[in-house]
């Protein structure tokens, strides 16, 4: 029963996911070159896998705490739940692997870390003033 409950809560959690993805926008500094990443590189950022932008630049990955644009975005884009995410990083934390992502309450702050921060990279909802910041593009992975 137990098994059945997660799968349906899963489910429910990628439903309002995609339903959500188009409310969400990924953020970088505007002097960032980059356009556009996969998903898989999203995912890698986030699980400290990719840590340097082409050019060479620290990647420093930010979060949004509104429960449901980050359950969105981890779900989308990193395929965790925040449980799972939370988990994956206190792992890192006490094997010395890594810190997670600064955490912020406001989308105003997220933008204005990402703003002053040249290998920032964050999420905001698509209603937000993305002023000082520049959006860019998630592809799907190719198959």
């Amino acid at each position: 029963m137990k098994q059945k409950s997660f799968v349906t809560c899963w489910i429910l959690l990628m439903i309002s996911a995609h339903l959500g993805a188009q409310d969400l926008v990924v953020i970088v500094h505007p002097e960032n070159e980059t356009r556009f990443l996969s998903k898989k590189d999203l995912q890698h950022i986030y699980l400290n896998k990719k840590v340097r932008w082409n050019d060479g630049g620290r990647i420093v990955p930010v979060m949004l705490q509104r429960a449901e644009l980050q359950e969105s975005f981890l779900a989308r884009n990193v395929r965790k739940t925040p449980r799972q995410f939370s988990t994956f990083w206190k792992r890192q934390i006490f094997t010395g692997k890594g810190v997670p992502p600064t955490s912020f309450t406001s989308e105003q702050e997220v933008i204005a870390f990402v703003a002053r921060t040249p290998g920032g990279i964050g999420f905001v909802s698509g209603k937000a003033s993305l002023k000082g910041v520049r959006s860019i593009e998630i592809q799907e992975d190719s198959s």
